[in-house]
């Protein structure tokens, strides 16, 4: 571990293992050069320029077999490497060979097993628990049964209410340079916006990895307090290392319930809503990343009847 810290100290090939390698065997194809070069100073000998080049030839043909037979021999590790981001991201994963004896291959099982095993707990959790562990706002499964208890009061016409999905996006890669622990305290900061911006009324899901769900109960300015908490998010960095500042960029889709629209019906509008705000993610117009539908009221199907007589 000192010996690879020592290599991570050096700026060139921190973030490339494909750069730690290639230095590595460069530096350890040089030897017999130096070894040739620092006999000869001690002995007081000319160097001989036709020995010296024949010696580097051969091992920069030396350096390069071993690289790519390096490259190739390393590629078990780069996928299994591959295989527990994507569990962590909650990714489709390949599946890892599972019939290798040595310690890259008990290293493949083990990641396959790993993650496996922390998808069947994660599953279990979410059936167990109407908080998220990580950001202590509603589960999914919570913020599910709170979706349909508002519908039903909407259609009663007890309330106003709309329901938002809002997406994060540019966080990906905070988990690949700074690891997850980072990533997970990034959506800690995003759960407390949340809940220092929403009213008591109003509840807050994560609905999953990066994707958070909002309930407004009797809400009249909805594309007001849209916006608002839409520039909150983009506006409230937080230090994922010394000196880089990172603040998530929101694709928010809202619907309002109208007495008579069903909930799969309303669920899927939400959900269309907030994919036309990702549509503009690379706008330059923060504006086109809030979405508002408000559908057309519906009317009671006898009476829509009599009028259509």
């Amino acid at each position: 571990m000192k010996f690879y810290r020592l290599l991570d100290a050096i700026p060139w090939v921190r973030d490339s293992l494909e750069r730690k390698l290639g230095f590595l065997l460069f530096i350890g194809s040089q030897i017999t050069l130096l070894v040739y070069v620092g006999v000869k100073q001690l002995l007081g000998s000319p160097l001989e320029a036709g020995i010296v080049l024949i010696v580097a030839s051969f091992n920069l043909g030396s350096w390069t077999a071993a690289y790519v037979a390096m490259r190739f021999f390393l590629e078990p590790v780069e996928a299994t490497a591959h295989a527990l981001r994507a569990h962590l991201e909650r990714r489709p994963v390949e599946v890892l060979p599972q019939d290798g004896r040595d310690i890259i291959g008990q290293l493949m099982r083990d990641a396959d097993y790993i993650g496996k095993r922390a998808e069947m707990d994660a599953s279990e959790l979410h059936r167990a628990i109407d908080d998220d562990l990580l950001t202590g706002l509603y589960s999914r499964r919570a913020g599910k049964r709170r979706l349909m208890e508002d519908v039903a009061r909407s259609e009663r016409r007890q309330m106003k209410f709309h329901f938002a999905f809002i997406s994060l996006h540019g966080l990906s890669d905070i988990g690949t340079r700074h690891g997850n622990d980072k990533l997970d305290v990034m959506l800690q900061h995003v759960a407390g916006l949340f809940k220092m911006n929403s009213r008591r009324s109003d509840w807050v899901a994560r609905w999953n990895e990066h994707l958070f769900a909002v309930g407004f109960c009797e809400n009249s300015m909805i594309r007001e307090t849209m916006a608002r908490l839409h520039q909150i998010l983009e506006e409230s960095p937080f230090a994922v290392a010394p000196g880089e500042m990172r603040s998530p960029i929101a694709a928010c889709g809202v619907c309002e319930h109208t007495p008579g629209l069903d909930l799969q019906t309303f669920y899927e509008m939400t959900r269309d809503a907030m994919r036309n705000a990702e549509n503009a993610l690379n706008a330059s117009d923060r504006a086109g990343r809030v979405v508002v539908v408000i559908p057309e009221p519906i009317l009671d199907p006898e009476l829509k009847a009599i009028l259509e007589k």
